[in-house]
C-alpha cells in the first residue's frame, strides 16, 4: 500500500473540487433538481416570515443548528465521494487496469 504525500493529497483535493464543480454544473440541466430549487424559492419568503416570530436568541439557536447540520452533511458527502474513489480504484485494480493499491 502506498501512502499519499501532502502534495499528492492537495492535488487529489483539487481534482475532487473540479469534479464536484462539473457535477454541480450538470445539475443545472436536471429537471428534478430545478423543480426542487423552484419549490425552495417559493417557500423561502414564507419561512422568513415565520422566523420573524422568534426571539433573537431562538433565531441564533436555529441558525447554529442548521449551520451545524449543513457542515455535517458536507463532511458526510465528502466521505461518500472519497469512498467511491477508493472503491473505483479497487475495482480497477481487481480488473488489472490499476496495478498498485493507493491509500487515499
Amino acid at each position: 500500500m502506498i501512502l499519499m504525500t501532502n502534495t499528492e493529497r492537495k492535488v487529489l483535493n483539487n481534482i475532487i473540487g473540479i469534479r464536484e464543480d462539473s457535477a454541480l454544473n450538470r445539475l443545472k440541466h436536471n429537471p428534478e433538481y430545478l423543480k426542487l430549487c423552484e419549490q425552495q424559492e417559493k417557500t423561502e419568503s414564507i419561512v422568513k416570515e415565520m422566523l420573524h416570530s422568534f426571539s433573537e436568541e431562538d433565531l441564533n439557536f436555529l441558525y447554529r443548528y442548521y449551520d451545524g447540520e449543513t457542515e455535517k452533511q458536507c463532511f458526510e458527502l465528502n466521505a461518500v465521494y472519497l469512498q467511491g474513489m477508493r472503491d473505483s480504484a479497487k475495482i480497477l485494480a481487481m480488473l488489472g487496469i490499476l496495478d498498485k493499491e493507493i491509500s487515499l
